[in-house]
């Protein structure tokens, strides 16, 4: 599934565009220890700019600096404007975060009513909607925003 997925990331996602991975950015079983499974990735993503949105499976990039530094941003959650449309980005469905992400999250969302919330936490497909960004309901290719 792992070239699967890099190959879908390739074909989809520039060099110099930003990709956003709503979380799990190691997820699943692997045989490499998570330095080299990580640097595997990198090296395979055509993507030089990444940006991770901390999921529940992403504990080893948290707390290891080596691995966070091969993201061009490690952060929580996302609010703000991308390409001037307002965005929130979380791993999980807004329903499910916890109230530091929430509390922010819904005073941004009383300033800018039309803001875009997308998430990506839900591998089985428990929330088909046109927000939920898991790679399951897009036929495993990336999203473009804009």
């Amino acid at each position: 599934m792992d070239h699967e997925l890099i190959t879908k990331i390739n074909e989809e996602v520039q060099e110099d565009d930003t990709l956003w991975h709503l979380g799990d950015f190691m997820f699943g079983r692997s045989d490499k220890q998570p330095r080299e499974r990580l640097e595997y990735y990198r090296n395979s993503i055509l993507c030089k700019n990444i940006i991770l949105i901390l999921g529940n499976h992403d504990k080893e990039i948290l707390e290891d600096p080596w691995m966070r530094s091969q993201f061009t941003a490690v952060m929580p959650y996302f609010i703000g404007f991308i390409e001037g449309t307002s965005y929130v980005l979380t791993h999980k469905p807004l329903e499910d975060c916890k109230p530091d992400i929430a509390k922010p999250v819904d005073s941004w969302i009383a300033l800018h009513p039309n803001t875009l919330c997308l998430f990506g936490h839900t591998h089985n497909n428990s929330h088909v909607t046109k927000f939920n960004m898991c790679v399951e309901n897009h036929n495993y290719k990336p999203v473009k925003l804009g």
